[in-house]
């Protein structure tokens, strides 16, 4: 079946499904009816209507994405009512956003921007260490990464309101769509007491981060942490 013609059938049925909760008993009671008929007519089930209300965008942040890309990730979908899960492609792992409506393009904004930002902040505090080696420098950079993606979640996160509508839409998506999807626990590392400065730095710069939240098409709310 083309598309095109998928999609109108899911609409089709989407409108039966809102009639349905109308407080007219006889129209709520017909829509139900039709949105049974059109289901049963194309072999559909209400996860499949559930799932076809989600949209993906995807970043690739490359072919090694560090454990702060993967975690600032995971912050943006969340602030933006999303999920986020990577996955493989020939230019290495990429980051999909799962939403509805606009949301997912919003997500990947948020970490285009915030990525941006912390990447210019670890390569300024990372030029600030002397008379390390470059093994040294690397593995503070990484703690001062993951600080300042923490501190910004702590921020976002006060932005996030989970739609429990969405929470399901998402579901059955990912049921449909990534049915062989796993879990990987990510390992923290132990981190000595100087590279505690690293977290803390990390952590006060990450408290300067700035975002702007589109809240429609033309309209923006500052997000900023001052």
């Amino acid at each position: 079946m083309p598309s095109e013609q998928h999609e109108k059938i899911h609409d089709k049925i989407k409108k039966c499904l809102a009639l349905a909760g109308s407080a007219n008993p006889n129209e709520a009671e017909t829509a139900l009816r039709q949105a049974r008929k059109l289901m049963d007519a194309h072999n559909l089930e209400m996860r499949d209507i559930q799932a076809s209300e989600v949209n993906e965008a995807r970043f690739n942040p490359g072919k090694r994405p560090s454990a702060w890309a993967l975690y600032l990730g995971r912050a943006c979908a969340k602030a933006f009512d999303c999920e986020m899960i990577t996955s493989q492609s020939y230019l290495g792992k990429e980051l999909v956003f799962m939403g509805v409506d606009n949301a997912p393009e919003f997500s990947q904004y948020a970490y285009d921007v915030l990525s941006r930002q912390l990447m210019a902040a670890r390569k300024e505090y990372v030029n600030t260490l002397t008379r390390c080696k470059l093994s040294t420098k690397r593995r503070r950079g990484a703690i001062f990464a993951n600080s300042w993606v923490y501190s910004v979640h702590t921020l976002i996160a006060n932005f996030a309101d989970a739609n429990e509508k969405t929470v399901v839409a998402i579901a059955a998506y990912i049921e449909k769509k990534y049915p062989s999807l796993t879990t990987t626990q990510l390992v923290s590392k132990k981190i000595t007491k100087k590279d505690r400065e690293a977290a803390w730095a990390g952590h006060y710069a990450g408290e300067s981060a700035k975002l702007h939240k589109p809240m429609g098409r033309d309209s923006q709310t500052a997000l900023a942490h001052i």
